[in-house]
């Protein structure tokens, strides 16, 4: 298990760990989504979901993002950062994810018409901009690698604590 530091910071963004929920309180346990890290710390009741339940709803596209399988787009940085902690994904995988969501957020707004730093272009219409990032998402989930999974070497996807 790779535990963080409390603050990371990553493309240009700050991301804090959580200092409140069960996952706060323990320091061998803190996560920057709130959620516990593996599904053997949940209470009976509270929890929807841990980090590593989390992980299981996600992918790996041909060019090496990490997407959520439901809808083809990246997860925010602090669920990328908490794959990290529980050694589900490496710290380049996380990056070059975050880099690429950046990437399309961006595009998407200019796409949308609102202003982007140093961009004055826009598109016609706003649905435009919408099924544009539609489409993007789709070649996304198009791109998922199939469920073999090569991520791990043993197999498995985790090391329960």
């Amino acid at each position: 298990m790779a535990l963080l530091e409390n603050t990371v910071e990553i493309n240009g963004q700050t991301i804090n760990k959580e200092r409140f929920g069960m996952a706060s309180i323990n320091d061998d346990c803190k996560t920057f989504t709130g959620y516990v890290l593996f599904t053997s710390q949940k209470a009976k009741q509270g929890y929807s979901k841990s980090v590593e339940e989390n992980f299981e709803d996600t992918a790996m596209t041909a060019d090496g993002y990490v997407v959520w399988k439901s809808n083809g787009s990246i997860p925010f940085a602090d669920m990328l950062l908490d794959f990290v902690q529980i050694d589900a994904i490496d710290m380049d995988t996380a990056k070059r994810s975050i880099v690429h969501r950046q990437k399309d957020d961006s595009n998407f707004w200019k796409e949308y018409g609102l202003p982007v730093r140093g961009d004055e272009s826009g598109t016609t219409t706003k649905n435009e901009a919408v099924r544009r990032a539609f489409e993007r998402r789709d070649l996304m989930k198009a791109s998922i690698v199939e469920e073999d999974n090569d991520w791990f070497e043993d197999g498995s996807c985790f090391d329960e604590v």
